[in-house]
């Protein structure tokens, strides 16, 4: 009954445009805020990854394992992350998916002292995990290298 008078007519057609101007926009909205998140998390883990360097570079010889150790026991104890401190693409502490990360153009960077943030895949075993990478460059103690991050 409703559909066959004007008015009827006139509603469905206002209706039916407004769901799909509130889908569109609910679309939208969520890729903004999705983007905007993403690169939230990657700016904290910068500057968690140039806070760590720091740490370890002001540490003494003498006590960098154990500063490495208490740094990894915080930052791996939140949000399942992963802390390597590394010193070229073929560092053995580095996992082997992780390798060819570390060796990409896009990384090179990182080994002249900058900060290099990614979001990249890298293989575990037979599986393909989207990452979030941030490395930060810096003079640690044992030489030029840079503190790694990995968030799954």
């Amino acid at each position: 009954m409703i559909v066959r008078s004007i008015v009827g007519k006139l509603w469905v057609t206002v209706v039916a445009f407004t769901v799909v101007v509130l889908i569109v926009f609910s679309s939208l909205l969520s890729q903004f805020v999705s983007g905007f998140l993403l690169n939230k998390e990657l700016e904290d883990l910068v500057i968690l990854a140039r806070s760590a360097a720091q740490v370890l570079l002001s540490a003494a010889d003498r006590e960098q394992g154990r500063t490495l150790t208490e740094l990894r026991s915080v930052i791996e104890e939140t949000k399942d992350r992963r802390l390597y401190l590394v010193f070229g693409p073929e560092t053995p502490e580095l996992p082997q998916g992780l390798r060819p990360i570390a060796a990409s153009a896009e990384f090179r960077p990182v080994w002249s002292g900058e900060s290099v943030k990614l979001r990249t895949t890298y293989e575990e075993g037979e599986k393909r995990i989207p990452v979030l990478v941030v490395a930060s460059g810096a003079a640690v103690p044992a030489g030029k290298g840079a503190v790694l991050i990995l968030e799954p």
